[in-house]
């Protein structure tokens, strides 16, 4: 598969700058999590504080990348395309998540059993709220889409010139930001779906459609997850 090469000349200065907002955009959610939801109780609240620290973010990375950067948050203009390339992506999108999901249970077939119970109970703290099941779906679709596809991607891209070295590292960045769910499956599973929305945002530079299919993946989880 060949994606397009990168055409803005940068200099070490940029590149220096954007790889600084590169670690802001990853090491923010953490740090951020660390000072202002740890200590927040257990349950909905630290579940909707730990949301908005991801919308924080964006914010930042914005403010970063018009006053430091000097560019747009989306460095790549957002490509318009009509109903039957929606229809027909969110379709083979799908698709590709499945085999994302087949591929992350290939250890089950060594032997190994992932440890499940961190993911089960996020699941079914997601379910216990209307309101907090909405407000994830979307934030977790909208938010890491700007900040993995939108954001870090595209500087990565420019910073190394190398579109496929910049795909792999954003989905190890993007399975890293999974690894509190301590589930193999899922590293592996999210490092796969990193890639597939990655190769899609490079090709045809449309973050919104992926943001779809994000929620939707999401939702389908959930409901898979839900108590009978």
């Amino acid at each position: 598969m060949d994606f397009p090469q990168p055409t803005t000349l940068t200099t070490k200065r940029d590149n220096r700058l954007m790889m600084y907002g590169v670690i802001i955009a990853f090491f923010f959610i953490p740090i951020a999590g660390f000072l202002f939801v740890a200590g927040l109780p257990t349950g909905l609240p630290r579940l909707f504080a730990s949301r908005l620290v991801t919308w924080a973010d964006i914010g930042v990375l914005y403010f970063y990348a018009k006053k430091v950067e000097r560019q747009k948050f989306l460095l790549w203009t957002e490509n318009r395309y009509d109903a039957l390339f929606y229809i027909k992506w969110l379709f083979l999108l799908f698709l590709l998540v499945i085999c994302c999901g087949i591929i992350a249970r290939l250890p089950t077939l060594f032997g190994y059993h992932d440890d499940v119970r961190m993911l089960q109970k996020m699941m079914a703290l997601v379910n216990s709220n209307k309101f907090g099941l909405v407000f994830t779906l979307i934030t977790a679709g909208v938010t890491e889409e700007l900040i993995m596809r939108g954001y870090i991607l595209p500087r990565l891209e420019l910073v190394f010139k190398n579109p496929h070295l910049a795909l792999v590292i954003t989905s190890l960045l993007f399975a890293a930001l999974h690894y509190g769910y301590h589930n193999i499956g899922e590293l592996i599973f999210t490092f796969c779906f990193a890639v597939v929305f990655g190769s899609h945002y490079q090709i045809y530079k449309n973050i919104s459609i992926l943001m779809i299919m994000h929620i939707l993946v999401d939702l389908i989880a959930v409901v898979a997850h839900h108590p009978q």
